[in-house]
């Protein structure tokens, strides 16, 4: 079941249908925060693009591996 759901082509999934199983992440990603402003002062808002700069993974009982944390350098902060 394990290399069944990794093996899986999400690609052709769009907004209007479900959400993907998986979201690769790798340190130097570049991202664009979309979901609410976090620090106007910063200038951390809606739209902002950073970079992955450190990712905290655990197992979880199922045997994945999850992505419990995320930081993400933004340079105009």
């Amino acid at each position: 079941m394990q290399e069944y759901l990794l093996e899986l082509d999400v690609s052709a999934l769009t907004s209007a249908s479900s959400l993907p199983g998986f979201i690769p992440l790798y340190v130097g990603m570049p991202v664009i925060l979309c979901s609410r402003n976090l620090s106007t002062d910063l200038g951390i808002v809606n739209g902002s693009q950073g970079t992955v700069y450190k990712l905290y993974t655990m197992v979880c009982p199922s045997g994945f591996t999850c992505c419990t944390c995320a930081l993400v350098y933004f340079p105009v902060s």
